[in-house]
């Protein structure tokens, strides 16, 4: 939500310095493994956008970093890795290097909703 951006942000933050991506897969994957009685086959990164609104310029490639790692760490277990990205071209040019984080997504989610013609 619009109100959780200081706890991402704090992760983000400590994904600049090495191995702080690998404090966010220790979570995720105990959580994942423990959790596939209810059917969790991955995870969705929805990051409301990374650089923008407050973010800091480096959070661009934080991104394709963290996806870099986290896709290692679920090879193993055969997690999907998705992540929802803003369709207006502006966001996505100042919010994502898309080329570079497609490399490690299973799927990319373009947040279409509410367009209409």
């Amino acid at each position: 939500g619009w109100q959780q951006d200081s706890c991402l942000r704090s992760i983000t933050t400590g994904s600049i310095s090495p191995g702080a991506g690998k404090f966010l897969i220790e979570h995720i994957g105990p959580f994942l493994c423990t959790h596939v009685i209810y059917g969790f086959d991955g995870l969705d990164m929805d990051w409301e956008y990374p650089a923008n609104r407050g973010g800091k310029p480096a959070d661009k490639e934080n991104l394709v970093a963290l996806m870099r790692e986290l896709t290692a760490a679920f090879a193993s277990n055969g997690y999907l890795l998705t992540a929802a990205v803003s369709s207006g071209v502006k966001t996505m040019d100042t919010a994502y290097y898309i080329p570079e984080v497609s490399k490690y997504l299973d799927i990319n989610n373009v947040m279409a909703y509410d367009l209409h013609g």
